[in-house]
């Protein structure tokens, strides 16, 4: 495509020894001494130029990366990491997955609208739509951990959450979970999370579907705890 790889053309040969392939409008046009490079798309990885092992795939993915320390970055989607200044070793895809980062590292995003709001989180691991969209918990926090249908959507600042099933761990969006260290398994379990909840353990279909607030419940089992608003240090079997 027009300008692809633009800084290794008429290098003698450039474009063979780093093993970068850029195909699509200035798909990987900045790119100098960086190695193994792939850029497929219109603008994708544009300004990166010394980075190594840098995967962009899709409409502007990757298209602000540009650093030397930017390695084993792999974005596959319309405008996935397209903010991506600095960074090491995330992989988001998706349509605008893991969009709104630009620094943190070893990020795992699938799906659209996975983590939307992280500018600068780490370690964080959103898997389904809109999973973690709106967390943004300051410089290299996170280590939250979603999988299925906007899980953990409302968290904020949250630290160290994991919401497993379509729904769990939602939130409300007035309200949003600052708390840490919640676990959530099942479909709708904890799905009102929010404000300082922590340590709360919910396992099983709707299990604390109620809990807003409170803290160190253990919820075990279908539809356990569901009478449970907020209080604390409660177990229901």
């Amino acid at each position: 495509g027009f300008g692809a790889l633009l800084d290794l053309a008429g290098t003698g040969g450039a474009q063979h020894i780093s093993s970068s392939v850029g195909i699509g409008f200035f798909a990987g046009s900045n790119i100098s001494t960086g190695l193994y490079n792939t850029a497929i798309g219109h603008q994708a990885l544009q300004t990166e130029n010394t980075g190594d092992g840098n995967t962009a795939i899709g409409y502007k993915a990757l298209l602000t990366c540009d650093g030397a320390d930017n390695n084993g970055n792999t974005a596959v989607g319309a405008l996935a990491l397209t903010a991506l200044y600095t960074g090491i070793g995330n992989t988001a895809v998706g349509y605008q997955a893991g969009d709104a980062l630009t620094s943190g590292q070893m990020n795992t995003v699938l799906g659209y609208g996975a983590l939307g709001a992280s500018v600068d989180g780490s370690y964080n691991s959103a898997f389904g739509f809109e999973s973690f969209k709106d967390f943004e918990g300051g410089s290299d926090a996170g280590e939250n951990t979603g999988c299925g249908y906007k899980t953990g959507h409302f968290v904020s600042t949250g630290i160290n959450n994991t919401f497993v099933g379509s729904l769990s761990g939602y939130g409300l969006s007035g309200t949003p979970l600052t708390g840490s260290h919640n676990t959530a398994v099942g479909q709708h379990s904890g799905f009102l999370l929010q404000g300082g909840a922590n340590s709360n353990t919910l396992i099983g279909y709707n299990a604390g579907d109620a809990v807003t607030t409170a803290t160190e419940n253990t919820c075990l089992g279908f539809e356990a705890g569901t009478e449970i608003i907020g209080g604390g240090y409660n177990t229901s079997l």
